[in-house]
């Protein structure tokens, strides 16, 4: 028999609900599900569970008012809309792409938010890829089996979660590149 409590505590994918049929296993047996099942998953839970989402927003203000007695979060979007909640929750990730303004050649950077996602555009070419986060490593990971060569340059040492416990570092499934390094076979790390 499953054990309900372990499968959810180990589930890195569903949300929580009083519906215990609405989890990410319905939707994929993968422990790293396919982006077009995870979209699926996420509009069922916002239709069945009558979540209040804006799509295609964007929030201009935010500021707090006070209602009654209890304080309360307004937003306002680019169309001059307010929108009023006791709760409010971002997670949209760096809005503007960071740029050290004193490194000479950042102006032949391309960005994270700008690179080509076809894979045939770095076909032969030496890249290296500035940071050593979980989106730095997923991308030199994708990009590795066309590169000439792959670098990847952050500001300390790379954190790896099997090491650190810490989910916010690399995780296992972004951390091939490590191989390649630690087997001298490709790619390079700093």
């Amino acid at each position: 028999a499953k054990n309900a409590e372990f499968n959810l505590r180990h589930d890195w994918n569903s949300l929580l609900s009083d519906n215990d049929s609405l989890i990410m296993p319905q939707y994929s047996g993968q422990y790293y599900p396919q982006a077009d099942d995870l979209v699926q998953y996420l509009n069922d839970y916002a239709k069945q569970t009558k979540l209040n989402i804006k799509y295609n927003t964007n929030i201009v203000a935010i500021s707090q008012i006070e209602s009654g007695d209890k304080s309360m979060i307004r937003m306002k979007s680019q169309q001059s809309v307010s929108y009023d909640c006791h709760t409010a929750i971002v997670s949209t990730g760096l809005s503007v792409p960071y740029y050290p303004n004193d490194a000479v050649g950042m102006d032949l950077v391309e960005g994270y938010e700008s690179m080509s996602t076809n894979i045939s555009d770095y076909l032969g070419q030496t890249i290296l890829i500035l940071g050593q986060g979980n989106s730095a490593f997923e991308t030199a990971q994708a990009l590795s089996p066309a590169s000439n060569y792959m670098h990847v340059h952050g500001r300390s040492g790379i954190r790896l979660a099997t090491s650190t416990h810490y989910i916010g570092d690399v995780r296992g499934v972004n951390s091939k590149i490590v191989d390649s390094y630690q087997l001298k076979t490709l790619d390079g790390l700093n």
